[in-house]
């Protein structure tokens, strides 16, 4: 018989010619005539088999972490502005590129100017570092607001993550933060947020967070990518189960209860035992 030819009355197959059986109802399964979900008994060992594992829903304070990017960025608070002593034409200037490295008491260049006491006026740096921008060439005219140039500590550096708008409420200023970059694999850097920036970027629609990290090595460059984690501050006392427990549907979310699992197909009890594992090994998420 075609299961797909339905008639409202007796009658035979137009295709192979067979009687029509008529259909009833579906009967009751015996859990929902008792008020509960219906559910599937799994062999003690299939689940062995499977390595299917269970974990009790507790009530705990559950940790909230954001996970995001980021980059590095110079320490502008150990910025050293250069500025021109006064009018006049920058002569002998001794740094040619950006990224250069000075050190205290190095001529940085000379300034040619009729109104100084003396004809040529030198300055030097004032700190060891790197210079971080250069905003004049040899011969250009100066006024004593014009920053020649700057230079900067990389003792320490800025690094500045991005966090979605769905998690800014979670940031706080003092949370810790740990830093990783990619480049150098197999290190980390641990710091606080000292400064969360007051508005969302209207593009991105992320929040700016800051970290000081100090930087003795200068293995931190500005303008390298960065994996930022930040602790949030943890929700109290709430019902949490292992976070891989948690199926996820696209329209809701769903957990296998006492060993009980829906089996629309092979393919779905499969997803939801993946979903399956210790809380010491997972991480866990709210219910």
């Amino acid at each position: 018989m075609h299961p797909q030819i339905v008639r409202d009355e007796p009658g035979r197959c137009p295709i192979c010619g067979m009687d029509l059986v008529p259909v009833g109802p579906p009967e009751p399964h015996p859990e929902e005539e008792a008020g509960r979900r219906p559910a599937v008994a799994v062999a003690a060992g299939l689940v062995e088999r499977l390595g299917i594992r269970t974990a009790p829903a507790v009530v705990r304070d559950l940790e909230r972490r954001i996970e995001t990017v980021g980059y590095v960025e110079y320490d502008r608070d150990r910025l050293t502005h250069v500025y021109a002593p006064d009018e006049g034409n920058i002569e002998g200037l001794t740094v040619t590129s950006e990224g250069e490295r000075v050190k205290r008491g190095q001529l940085l260049f000379k300034l040619d100017s009729p109104t100084l006491s003396t004809y040529f006026d030198e300055t030097y740096a004032d700190r060891d570092g790197v210079v971080a921008s250069l905003n004049v060439i040899e011969g250009t005219f100066v006024r004593p607001t014009d920053v020649v140039l700057t230079i900067a500590d990389l003792a320490s550096v800025w690094v500045v993550a991005e966090v979605f708008e769905s998690q800014a409420a979670w940031v706080r200023r003092g949370q810790r933060a740990v830093v990783r970059v990619p480049y150098l694999a197999g290190r980390r850097w641990e710091g606080k947020v000292a400064y969360v920036y007051p508005e969302l970027d209207p593009e991105t629609r992320t929040l700016k967070v800051r970290m000081r990290l100090d930087n003795p090595d200068e293995a931190l460059k500005p303008n390298m990518q960065a994996e930022i984690t930040l602790f949030a501050e943890p929700r109290k006392q709430v019902l949490a189960i292992p976070r891989e427990a948690l199926i996820e549907t696209g329209k809701e979310q769903r957990v296998v209860v006492s060993g009980q699992f829906l089996l629309d197909s092979e393919s779905n009890l499969e997803a939801g035992l993946l979903r399956l594992a210790p809380p010491e090994e997972r991480g866990e998420a709210e219910q």
